[in-house]
């Protein structure tokens, strides 16, 4: 349920970038926006339906009683790490995201970075907890540290 509320605040934000930008710019962020954020959404949904499929499960809490086969966890961590990394945005994968904060106004500017953002990090720590791949979160820490060096250099 959390998934799906978070993807219905997705489209009215959206809508107030598209509508609230006055040039093209704006208009292809509103687009970058909506295109990156799905991507990222589609991602993660089809993981989940494949874990709950392979696991023979019907509830998400259950996901952490199933066992799965060694290729299919390294996809899944792959998948989960571009599904998240598009929504959160992990460094390489925040391009979308410095559009939509030019182009938005400062009010949804900081819904988009203290909300939005925020909300979708609390998703994935919430999905690494159930499923408890402790490794993955090494891989996640050094993903961020080196998106935080990148980023100071580039400053």
């Amino acid at each position: 349920m959390f998934f799906i509320y978070y993807e219905f605040l997705l489209i009215p934000s959206f809508l107030i970038v598209y509508f609230s930008s006055s040039n093209q710019k704006g208009v292809q962020a509103s687009i970058y926006f909506l295109i990156w954020t799905q991507t990222g959404s589609t991602i993660v949904l089809s993981v989940i339906v494949l874990i709950m499929q392979v696991g023979d499960i019907s509830y998400f809490s259950d996901i952490n009683s199933i066992e799965l086969e060694s290729n299919l966890i390294e996809r899944t961590k792959l998948f989960l790490f571009l599904g998240f990394g598009f929504k959160i945005p992990i460094w390489p994968l925040y391009y979308w995201l410095t559009k939509t904060h030019v182009e938005a106004t400062g009010a949804f500017s900081m819904y988009l970075s203290g909300f939005l953002v925020k909300t979708a990090l609390y998703g994935l720590y919430k999905f690494l907890i159930v499923i408890n791949w402790t490794e993955i979160n090494v891989f996640f820490l050094s993903i961020a540290v080196v998106g935080i060096v990148m980023s100071s250099l580039q400053m």
